[in-house]
Order: C-alpha cells, then structure tokens, then sequence
C-alpha cells in the first residue's frame, strides 16, 4: 500500500469515526430517533384531528355571525333560551317516577 492509499484510508476513518461519535455521544442513539419519529407521528394525527375541529368551528362562528335562525337555533340548544310568549312544558319519565310524589 502506496503512501496515497494510505492517507485515503485514513481519511475514510476519520470521516467513519467522526459520523459514529454523535450516535455514540446520544443517550440512546438509534432508539431514541425511533421515539421521536413514533412521537412526531402521534403529534401529526394529533394536528390533523385539531385542524378539523377548528373547520367545525369557523363554520359554526361563521353562521352564528350570519344566520340569524342558526344563532337561535344555537341559543335554544345550548342555553336552553325560548322566544318570548313561548310556553316550556316539561315531561317526566313515570318509570323513573322522577318527578312523582312518593
């Protein structure tokens, strides 16, 4: 083995040498780049899931923003408003007996 060579094949172990040392120097190494990679991917349907919800959402703020009847709609559902000169009247489950007198 010439002299080049030589230097060729030391060059080829430093550049070896010097990728190996952050694997080395990391806690773990390979497994912890598999949890990461297993946790960026609970994370992006995570995203996904939140992305969605937040269309809903727009949606909803867009019509209650525009749609008078779905504004109403939405005060009747959720706090239980009623338009003025309306009667509630409420019934009870008798097999319960929820609001019998015993």
């Amino acid at each position: 083995m010439d002299t080049r060579e030589k230097i060729c094949v030391g060059v080829a172990a430093v550049i070896v040498i010097a990728g190996l040392i952050p694997l080395a120097c990391m806690e773990r190494g390979m497994l912890d780049l598999r949890a990461k990679k297993q946790e960026l991917g609970v994370l992006k349907v995570k995203n996904s899931k939140l992305f969605k919800t937040n269309k809903v959402m727009a949606r909803e703020i867009f019509l209650i923003k525009k749609d008078p009847s779905y504004l109403e709609y939405v005060a009747r559902r959720e706090l239980g408003m009623v338009a003025e000169g309306e009667v509630v009247v409420k019934f009870h489950d008798r097999e319960s007996g929820y609001g019998r007198w015993k």
